[in-house]
């Protein structure tokens, strides 16, 4: 493995499958009583719980781990039904690794995703982020948790990043990215492509991470304070469990012109996650049972007060079985969704309900074929001042799927062949298909080709005659209302490129295209607002289909990686993003990214870095917005065995983008100093 790759992802079988989540019941959170400060003690008092005593055999039984891991194939598990080598990975894949994560002031994992090529974050009011692949917007990217598919809350919650923190970051062992559609494996949402965070499994020995961090702006506003908690080992012969909890206070950042109105949001948050997993003696069978829970609570003062409760959880079940010839895996989970506004005393509750199956089957050493099936209910409601808002709607979802993996010439031709048929209760049977080749050259040198289709059905809300949605733009009060005769979006996704690796260098060079019709935004139409809005004049806007777009571009990587722990990486994105039909630019698509990385080994033990973020000009409304730069820098160390370090600097030269230029509609957080300790066991 190189040690440029070894940044991004970290060798293991750590194969996960299936769907996702984000929400709650209000009445289950309230009997929870999940108030954030509430729970600190609680969050103690699990972390002396689950600490083992230690010992000099589990010491030397982790460093044991972790050279077999050390030995270990790199395999993906995400945009594909059955593993593979992390060479034969499609054309526009990416990973971010633990060590990544763990040198990041990071509270979400849009923090961390910013840096990936292809890849860009759009800021929400309040400064929350979402993130955009390769042009298209939030909705299209699926995300998953071990292979299981979160709820897209982030398209019915407004001004929403839920999806972002979902889990603890000392949970994950890496996060999988993949640029292209992956309807074909996952269906609707993955119009765009798919990131899946996958989390530490259980070793054979009891090991841990405890961390803490706080933070502060050279305002007065935006301290920060983020305490977690991971601790997985067996709890007998046949069974191992995992538990991690994480805490989060982050305060609002004053706006700088007017100390009454925030222009970052404060956020408290708790989150969790625990699996028991069972693998009785040696037999082919493994089970697992899992749930996760994640309680926020937002302000932000801008025209008005905001506070938002959010709550989600989800629970469920996991089998496998392999034999030499096949494997098998069975998916079953629940999840709900809940986002409270109580200054607008409005309530929006999510549920689904997910089954998944998959067999693969191998034919002699170069040939295997899945077979998958998956069913979902999802159902959607609004409340408002205690009254039905918007009656409750509900869809089934249904898919077949077939992948077939090929491998010719000695193993140096790899095809993947992926069709998928997807049934819709409002809607008619759509089919995505995709064809995946690597050739490898040699060791080192490969290049790849995908095509691939993806669709997604217009959401419950915003195909809801119910639907509307009042917020003030600068330019007048706007009405956005539903539209029941939407069509769902559908993308042909082409792309080309070109890699080298070795231990040292790396080198990559990625072409795309997306056309893109039928997709969904909100304009302008004819006509009042519907009532209680009509009593003034006010803009109707409601959601439509644009014809055609489309979004194509370059991503170009390059790193080097001395032998005495330095490394220099870096990653560039050229995008072009338009609708056709009327020759415009799409909005709030940065059309060049670059983002640049130096890790510096200074002495013993630490590891200093540095890094440049540049984001080029994007149009918002009738305007064109500047490019700006953001600049950041860290130092850790490492104080023996299990101790580790740091302090940092966000954004040095203090960044204000409003500064900038007042028609930004969001904002960075300012100069942020830090300072973190994490303690392994």
């Amino acid at each position: 493995m190189s040690a440029f790759a070894a940044q991004y992802s970290l060798p293991g079988f750590a194969v996960h499958g299936a769907d996702d989540v984000a929400g709650a019941n209000p009445i289950i959170s309230k009997a929870l009583g999940v108030k954030i400060s509430r729970l600190r003690a609680t969050f103690l008092c699990v972390a002396l719980l689950s600490v083992p005593p230690i010992s000099a055999s589990n010491a030397e039984g982790n460093d044991a781990h972790q050279e077999e891991v050390q030995e270990m194939e790199r395999v993906i598990v995400t945009g594909t039904l059955e593993r593979l080598r992390y060479e034969e990975a499609p054309s526009g894949y990416s990973e971010i690794s633990s060590e990544v994560i763990d040198l990041r002031p990071a509270t979400t994992i849009d923090e961390l995703l910013s840096e990936l090529p292809g890849a860009d974050i759009r800021r929400e009011r309040g400064g929350s982020g979402v993130p955009k692949i390769r042009g298209l917007d939030r909705e299209h990217t699926l995300v998953l948790i071990d292979g299981r598919r979160i709820s897209n809350t982030d398209r019915l919650f407004p001004h929403s990043n839920f999806r972002m923190g979902q889990i603890p970051q000392a949970a994950i062992e890496r996060i999988e990215v993949v640029r292209n559609p992956a309807s074909s494996v996952y269906g609707a949402d993955a119009l765009g492509g798919a990131i899946n965070i996958i989390t530490r499994a259980p070793s054979d020995e009891w090991a841990g991470t405890l961390r803490g961090r706080l933070g502060s702006t050279d305002q007065s506003g935006g301290t920060e304070q983020n305490y977690s908690l991971f601790s997985a080992g067996p709890l007998g012969d046949a069974i191992s469990g995992m538990v991690t909890i994480d805490v989060t206070d982050v305060g609002a950042i004053p706006n700088r012109d007017d100390e009454e109105r925030d222009s970052t949001e404060a956020r408290e948050a708790l989150s969790g996650f625990a699996s028991l997993r069972f693998k009785p003696g040696r037999g082919s069978h493994e089970g697992e049972l899992f749930f996760s829970a994640v309680q926020e609570e937002r302000h932000f003062n801008d025209v008005m007060d905001l506070d938002r409760d959010l709550f989600q959880y989800t629970a469920g079940l996991r089998h496998r079985f392999s034999a030499p010839d096949w494997d098998t895996q069975v998916d079953i989970y629940r999840n709900e969704s809940s986002s409270e506004e109580l200054n607008l005393k409005r309530e929006d509750y999510y549920a689904e309900d997910s089954f998944e199956a998959k067999a693969t089957y191998y034919w002699g050493p170069t040939q295997e074929t899945t077979f998958a099936g998956d069913a979902r209910r999802e159902r959607y409601s609004r409340d408002r001042d205690g009254e039905e808002d918007i009656s409750e709607r509900s869809a089934d979802h249904r898919g077949a799927v077939f992948e077939h993996r090929s491998y010719w010439l000695n193993e140096d031709w790899v095809t993947t062949l992926g069709l998928r048929l997807d049934g819709h209760s409002d809607y008619s049977s759509q089919s995505s298909a995709r064809l995946s080749t690597v050739y490898r050259f040699s060791d080192h040198l490969r290049i790849k080709a995908d095509y691939a289709e993806g669709y997604t059905a217009p959401d419950l809300r915003r195909s809801s005659d119910d639907y509307v949605f009042t917020h003030p733009p600068s330019d007048g009060t706007v009405v956005r209302h539903g539209n029941p005769e939407l069509s769902p979006e559908e993308v042909q996704s082409y792309s080309a490129g070109i890699e080298f690796e070795d231990r040292q260098r790396r080198a990559a060079a990625t072409w795309f295209r997306n056309e893109i019709t039928n997709l969904i935004e909100a304009g302008p139409v004819s006509g009042l607002a519907d009532p209680p809005y009509d009593d003034e004049i006010y803009d109707r806007w409601e959601y439509q289909n644009i014809s055609n777009a489309v979004t194509n571009g370059l991503e170009l990587e390059a790193g080097y990686a001395w032998r005495n722990g330095h490394q220099i990486r870096g990653n560039y994105t050229y995008l072009q993003a338009f609708d056709e039909d009327r020759d415009v630019d799409l909005q709030r698509r940065p059309e060049q990214k670059f983002n640049l990385t130096a890790d510096v080994v200074p002495w013993h033990g630490a590891k200093l870095n540095l890094r440049y973020q540049y984001t080029g000009e994007q149009i918002f409304g009738d305007n064109e917005l500047p490019d700006y730069s953001l600049f950041h820098a860290a130092i850790s160390q490492d104080i023996g065995e299990r101790l580790n370090v740091q302090a940092g600097v966000e954004n040095i030269a203090d960044l204000q983008l409003q500064e900038l230029d007042e028609s930004f509609p969001f904002e960075h957080r300012g100069r942020f100093y830090y300072a973190a300790a994490n303690w392994e066991w």
